[in-house]
């Protein structure tokens, strides 16, 4: 029997992950807005050229941009999700998906999520398309079932996009390999060229890099293809610290000549990074005068690790345990944490002095936006787990902000029980009538969501428990 309308919602609804309009604003807010010129490079390549208005042969229909750490990836793939929204406005039955990864959201950076949200973006752009996936939601398990199988999610996604009826399909997915849960772009590249495919579904990957699909168009992102956009990017970054910090004034020697000297030496010492721009400018903004603005800039490493040391290394030593702690929740936390979260984690109250403190040292390595707190770029999380089996364990005990990732878990587990058994077995706050108030403690609906995947970080030394 068909499916009435209420029943058809409900599938819908089901399989919303997040709207991508929101998702698109989390990555501008993490990458910074874009400076004006910058990224329009892209229009102008031959391969992106070949992609957007090819003759849908198997091989435009697939293209891969990929580029080094803190090159600007994510803000180019921003950059192309709206030219493709104007791209499409003015062509006939022609739409774009798109899906942002966020390596702060383990919950949600999966392959069964990015399926979830690209079924549900094509369905609401093509409600005609929705009877392959109504087959599936037939009784509540089978949808349930469904949800939560990547293999399932996969067939609907396949016959979605072999429809004739899907028309022209953009698809931009960025940062792909952030994804958790095994590799999805080998499976995604064979889409494009399959022979059932009736419709133009154009598929558009960025990431660090594809070597499964060298075979297929791609687009390195490197320093010469993106010399003017650091120079505009960090222009642009200056002329912000000026006017946010009020120093644009000749008397305190923020004058045109002295932002001109700044611009020359972020451009060198970035090296080709926009991260490290953004990363350095978060350091100079604590700064209050000319000469430690050029002091600081002149000390800071130019690379991103030996960056994250010297911030991490200033940290004062009696702010060293409370910012460890607050580093190490922010990393290893399954998404990101609100303030109050954190606070109780860090075992201090959210507004007090040494957590305020701690949280403005650590401010270059960490994004806050709308009372959450995650770090500023993956490769911070990579940073302080890298290479720790490598490395002899007495070097990780002298150093605070390295972590045994193992170890990180447990010490998180083990706060997420100590949680749970504060507010479940007396010990935590009552109501008037004896009933446990568990809204009294921010960090308990995390640790009933999440511990058990601590539990599986953990699991190689879960017997210390």
């Amino acid at each position: 029997a068909d499916m009435t309308d209420q029943e058809v919602t409900a599938c819908r609804n089901a399989l919303f992950v997040s709207d991508p309009e929101v998702e698109r604003r989390r990555a501008i807010s993490a990458t910074g807005a874009r400076a004006r010129g910058t990224c329009e490079w892209i229009k102008l390549n031959e391969h992106y050229r070949t992609w957007l208005g090819g003759n849908n042969k198997d091989g435009s229909r697939l293209l891969s941009i990929s580029g080094g750490l803190g090159t600007g990836k994510t803000m180019l793939s921003i950059f192309l999700t709206y030219e493709l929204e104007r791209h499409t406005a003015n062509m006939d039955n022609a739409n774009l998906i798109f899906f942002f990864c966020r390596s702060h959201d383990e919950a949600r950076d999966t392959g069964t999520s990015l399926l979830r949200s690209l079924v549900h973006q094509i369905i609401t752009k093509r409600p005609q398309l929705i009877k392959h996936v109504l087959r599936y939601f037939k009784t509540p398990k089978s949808a349930q079932e469904t949800l939560s199988s990547r293999f399932h999610l996969w067939n609907i996604f396949s016959h979605l996009v072999a429809d004739e009826g899907l028309g022209m399909m953009f698809c931009v997915l960025d940062q792909l390999d952030q994804c958790k849960d095994g590799d999805l772009s080998s499976q995604l590249a064979a889409i494009p060229g399959h022979p059932s495919i009736k419709g133009s579904f154009r598929l558009l990957l960025v990431g660090r890099d594809f070597p499964e699909l060298e075979w297929f168009p791609r687009i390195i992102v490197n320093k010469k293809s993106i010399f003017n956009d650091i120079t505009l990017f960090a222009s642009a970054r200056v002329k912000e610290l000026v006017s946010v910090q009020g120093f644009n004034n000749d008397f305190r020697g923020f004058n045109e000549k002295f932002r001109h000297l700044m611009e020359a030496a972020l451009i060198q010492r970035a090296g080709g990074k926009f991260l490290w721009v953004s990363v350095a400018m978060k350091v100079l903004s604590q700064k209050q005068t000319r000469t430690e603005v050029w002091e600081a800039l002149q000390h800071l490493p130019t690379s991103l690790p030996a960056m994250y040391k010297y911030i991490l290394q200033s940290i004062p030593t009696e702010q060293k345990t409370i910012s460890r702690t607050i580093l190490l929740w922010v990393s290893m936390a399954q998404r990101p944490l609100g303030w109050l979260e954190l606070a109780e984690a860090a075992d201090t109250k959210p507004l007090g002095p040494a957590f305020c403190d701690a949280i403005s040292y650590l401010k270059p390595l960490l994004e806050i936006k709308n009372d959450e707190v995650w770090p500023t770029h993956r490769s911070v999380r990579d940073f302080i787990l890298q290479d720790f089996p490598r490395v002899h364990p007495k070097l990780f005990r002298c150093d605070p902000f390295r972590f045994d990732p193992e170890q990180a878990h447990l010490e998180i587990l083990q706060a997420c029980l100590d949680c749970v058994a504060r507010n479940t077995l007396g010990d935590g706050p009552r109501t008037a009538n004896g009933t446990s108030n568990l809204q009294e403690s921010p960090l308990m609906r995390y640790a009933m969501a999440h511990w058990a995947a601590h539990v599986e970080g953990c699991s190689p030394i879960g017997d210390k428990l």
